[in-house]
């Protein structure tokens, strides 16, 4: 064999070697050197907003609602390639209601509360954008739970340490408790929403449709979600069944 198909079969070989390294990175996660997926995992994905209720409106017209789908699929992708089970509160553009009935929010919140409690899934993520009209150079992400939650508390900081890694203003982002939104009370898992950028900003709402943006987020989500799950005792007992 002469040194040229040597040179092109050790091409060949690094390059197998560096996609299966690019895929066990994207679809596991590290805590004390083993690789941990999320089999047997089971979460459940609320898209916020959808149908006559678009959410906030960016700078450069982008409606929240079309983004926070599109980042809550990418989520479900990530986590389902991890090993997870998914549920999604919604999965097209539309809002929720009950067959024949005209939309109401009320109705559209209660639907997915339901969908929700009757999940039997282990962790709950909304996925929101935020905005602050006032001040449009704000920017970051930002994860909100319910304070009569001890383990959402810690699955918010679980996802915001994770979070950090996308946010380059060197601002350090606290975990925010929110006990009067619906989607967050009573839930029989560690329930969170997850505000994935500010799209009162420019600059930021332009990131935010990008695809190659909204993967960043979703696996830095499941990073965290994964970070929690090994490291908290909520699902010790779980694990030990796996």
């Amino acid at each position: 064999m002469n040194k040229k198909k040597i040179a092109v079969l050790l091409i060949i070989f690094i390059a197998i070697i560096a996609c299966a390294v690019s895929y066990i990175k994207f679809t596991s996660i590290y805590a004390n050197n083993q690789v941990m997926p999320l089999k047997g995992v089971k979460v459940v994905i609320d898209s916020g907003h959808g149908g006559l209720d678009p959410g906030k409106t960016g700078i450069n017209g982008e409606d929240e609602a079309v983004l926070n789908l599109k980042i809550a699929f990418k989520l479900k992708q990530t986590l389902e390639i991890m090993g997870a089970e998914v549920v999604m509160t919604r999965e097209v553009n539309d809002g929720l209601m009950e067959g024949g009935q005209a939309w109401h929010k009320d109705d559209d919140m209660r639907i997915r509360h339901g969908i929700i409690q009757n999940s039997g899934a282990d962790i709950m993520i909304s996925i929101h954008l935020d905005s602050h009209m006032s001040d449009r150079s704000v920017s970051g992400t930002g994860v909100l739970y319910y304070g009569k939650s001890e383990y959402s508390k810690e699955l918010a900081q679980a996802i915001t340490e994770r979070l950090k890694v996308l946010d380059t203003d060197g601002k350090m982002r606290e975990i925010k408790q929110r006990d009067n939104l619906l989607i967050l009370k009573n839930n029989p898992m560690p329930s969170v929403i997850v505000e994935c950028g500010f799209i009162s900003n420019a600059a930021e709402e332009k990131l935010l449709q990008k695809d190659s943006h909204q993967s960043k987020i979703a696996l830095e989500i499941a990073r965290g979600i994964v970070d929690f799950i090994y490291e908290n005792a909520y699902f010790k007992n779980k694990l030990s069944v796996l």
